[in-house]
């Protein structure tokens, strides 16, 4: 092998005198020598080397242990000027490689990074700003970009995913997204269009997508004529006619004619007649009658028409003139042409008395009211108010007064000592012992009634009527006899 290293140093040596530029050695000689190891290395790899002080003295036999030039010719590269960035020389190739050979722009680099993309070497600031198209996003043809738009409107683009926050339950079923960087496929049930028909209970809505295409299904008897009152149906009141009538149990009778009502559930037209009063006959026939009076019916139904202390159909009487004398009720004749006979008197209608059930009998001719019943029993001495208690006692001519002024009876207290007509007007002259009509006038003694009229040919004394013959007499004021308390008339 040739010993090309021993001759490359001197060379490399007085090359590097040449370049001094002086022959002179301006110090001692300094680590400043590469070896051609170090050449070699660094050509082939770019690894960097230091520069030492080497000895050039063999230290043995020579050695293949170095490189020789040929291997270090082979191992310079070849230099293109393609290569080498532009505006710089490599093993004196000047460059013209530039940055800009691809076809992005500043508009397809996200805002905030940079990159080389003119020929200028000056890094380029990105202006895309991302925005993401949700509407058209069906998680594939967005799953990656395959052109640029030109807009930044993310259609053909990634989608940021890291605010979402939906579940396979939020996504029909069979859809596709992608959520915080995962995709999902939906879970949810596509219910579609949905019918709803309303029932008497709710109606369970099915969970999921509705189509939006389904409806509560409606029904036109749902109106306000159909609902009974008091009742709200879907926010349709019911009408105030429509009612349960089945608590109803009028007929057709019940209702008047031609007017229409429901019983039941069923249509009635009444059939009650609307006839009207007469004062021509008591016949009050069935039907509805108009409102009225009964003195609009009969004018004759006045307060001077009936007798004062009787009232009829609400209408008190006033009349207190002459009744007429009182038939004496001797229908027998004892012989010819006597009472009997003639039964004169002013006549009564129907039965002459009536009884008024509270203890006192009105005499329908005279029209006075009487005190029914009576107890023999003697007491002379009056109490300060007297009420007829089923006992009759006797009295003198003044404590009678006393009596009958005082007494409280029946309600009324405006009974008075009856005067000879009266307490003469009810004997019986057909009995006697008592001369009286014993079904009225019960209790009744068969002895001397006081009058109130005075004799007038002795004021110590008083007319009587004595029932036990019907007789009249006069007896002293002092002596003790019955009294019959009597009200009413002139």
């Amino acid at each position: 092998m040739k010993k090309y290293f021993l001759i490359i140093p001197a060379v490399l040596s007085c090359i590097g005198v040449a370049y001094a530029g002086s022959l002179s050695p301006s110090a001692s000689p300094a680590a400043t020598s590469y070896t051609l190891s170090d050449i070699y290395t660094r050509l082939t790899t770019n690894a960097l080397s230091t520069a030492g002080n080497h000895d050039f003295t063999p230290s043995g036999s020579p050695a293949a242990s170095h490189y020789t030039l040929t291997q270090v010719y082979d191992a310079i590269p070849t230099i293109t000027a393609n290569l080498v960035k532009l505006g710089t020389a490599y093993l004196g190739v000047e460059g013209t490689l530039t940055p800009d050979g691809g076809t992005a722009t500043t508009a397809a680099v996200f805002t905030g990074s940079t990159a080389h993309l003119t020929a200028d070497w000056t890094l380029d600031t990105g202006t895309l700003t991302l925005a993401c198209v949700t509407s058209i996003f069906d998680g594939t043809a967005n799953k990656v970009p395959d052109t640029y738009d030109g807009a930044g409107d993310g259609t053909n683009r990634f989608c940021m995913t890291d605010s979402g926050d939906a579940a396979a339950g939020d996504l029909v079923s069979g859809k596709i997204a992608w959520v915080d960087g995962s995709e999902i496929t939906g879970s949810m049930t596509n219910v579609g269009a949905q019918t709803i028909t309303p029932t008497t209970s709710d109606t369970t809505i099915t969970a999921g997508y509705h189509s939006g295409a389904g409806y509560c299904a409606g029904d036109a008897d749902l109106i306000t004529a159909n609902i009974k009152s008091g009742i709200n149906i879907f926010g349709v009141a019911g009408d105030s006619n429509v009612v349960d009538t089945s608590s109803g149990d009028a007929t057709a009778g019940n209702i008047l004619a031609t007017k229409k009502a429901w019983v039941d559930g069923t249509e009635l037209t009444g059939t009650m007649p609307t006839p009207t009063l007469s004062f021509a006959n008591d016949t009050v026939n069935a039907g509805y009658y108009s409102a009225t009076t009964l003195s609009a019916i009969d004018t004759d139904l006045a307060v001077g028409n009936i007798k004062s202390g009787t009232t009829i159909f609400g209408v008190e009487g006033t009349y207190v003139g002459s009744y007429g004398i009182p038939k004496t009720e001797q229908t027998t004749s004892y012989i010819d042409y006597d009472d009997g006979y003639y039964e004169k008197g002013a006549p009564n209608s129907g039965d002459r008395y009536t009884d008024n059930g509270d203890g006192t009998i009105t005499d329908n001719a005279t029209g006075l009211e009487w005190v029914k019943s009576g107890y023999a029993d003697t007491d002379t001495t009056p109490a300060t108010t007297y009420t007829a208690d089923g006992s009759w006692r006797k009295y003198t001519w003044n404590n009678a007064l006393l009596y009958a002024e005082r007494l409280d009876y029946a309600g009324h207290t405006d009974w008075r000592l009856p005067n000879v007509k009266e307490i003469q007007s009810i004997t019986n002259y057909e009995v006697y012992n008592p001369a009286i009509n014993t079904t009225y006038f019960t209790n009744t003694s068969s002895d001397y009634y006081f009058s109130s009229t005075t004799a007038v040919n002795g004021t110590g004394y008083a007319w009587c009527t004595n029932y036990f013959n019907g007789s009249i007499a006069i007896n002293d004021k002092t002596a003790a006899f019955y009294v019959r308390p009597v009200r009413g008339g002139q």
